[in-house]
């Protein structure tokens, strides 16, 4: 796991060359999957909202939205292409006439995307867990957007690299911010807050808190917990089992 995390910058970069097949604009793009492999999309639907001609969705139905028209670009994500849901909305995406790109590193939805003729935009590089592989969804799913009329995320991105390698090394340091929010964490159940653009992230670290160290959390987002989740910080008995996380 270390190691896979370590690799996050690494496989980002690599992404943002990957070769889209997005050969025209659209107004919408609707990024399906689950778990992990969902998390980039919801990722760019949040930091998006305000700033891209291009509305992007995340989808993790099992029905296609009213809405959905011919200008409306479906990308399918699954790290392991085995996803039941996933490839089940391919199929249904394909039945209602949409443009349709797999983002994939095999499996079923690579052997379908095959088979059937539809892009495939791969996810290289060593086998890993699905939920390690989020510098590679970043990167393949900017690069989509971009390509379907979104704004310049790779440049974007790019610029972000250095500074990214920069955080890795802090990171990563036993004296580090990580080490010293574990410590501050420990004992008490994570509860993880984010601005309406960072929402995706917070459920990011809500679930890496979940399957890595195997512990309960949860996540909200900020300023809607004014409204009503503030009240039990205040009153409720056990709050101090519980510490929050503002990112």
């Amino acid at each position: 796991m270390s190691r896979e995390i370590s690799g996050f910058t690494d496989d980002l970069a690599e992404a943002l060359e990957s070769e889209t097949h997005v050969r025209r604009r659209y107004k919408h793009v609707m990024v399906c999957g689950m778990g992990a492999s969902a998390i980039g999309g919801a990722i760019f639907a949040d930091s998006m909202y305000y700033s891209s001609k291009v509305s992007v969705d995340s989808c993790k139905t099992m029905a296609l939205p009213e809405w959905v028209d011919k200008d409306t670009l479906f990308v399918a994500c699954s790290y392991s292409g085995e996803t039941y849901e996933t490839i089940f909305m391919y199929k249904l995406a394909l039945d209602a006439g949409l443009d349709v790109i797999t983002v994939t590193h095999g499996g079923k939805l690579r052997k379908l995307s095959e088979e059937i003729g539809t892009p495939i935009v791969p996810i290289k590089g060593k086998d890993m867990q699905p939920r390690s592989a989020i510098g590679w969804f970043i990167g393949i799913l900017g690069a989509i957007i971009e390509d379907a009329g979104g704004p310049g995320i790779r440049h974007q991105l790019r610029m972000m690299l250095p500074r990214l390698r920069e955080y890795q090394r802090e990171i990563e340091s036993e004296d580090g911010i990580a080490w010293r929010i574990a410590k501050d964490l420990e004992g008490h159940v994570p509860v993880v807050y984010g601005a309406p653009d960072m929402e995706a992230i917070a459920v990011r670290m809500k679930n890496q808190l979940n399957e890595n160290s195997k512990i309960i959390a949860f996540s909200g987002v900020v300023p809607e917990f004014n409204h009503n989740e503030v009240v039990g910080w205040y009153d409720d008995p056990y709050r101090t089992k519980f510490m929050p996380v503002v990112i």
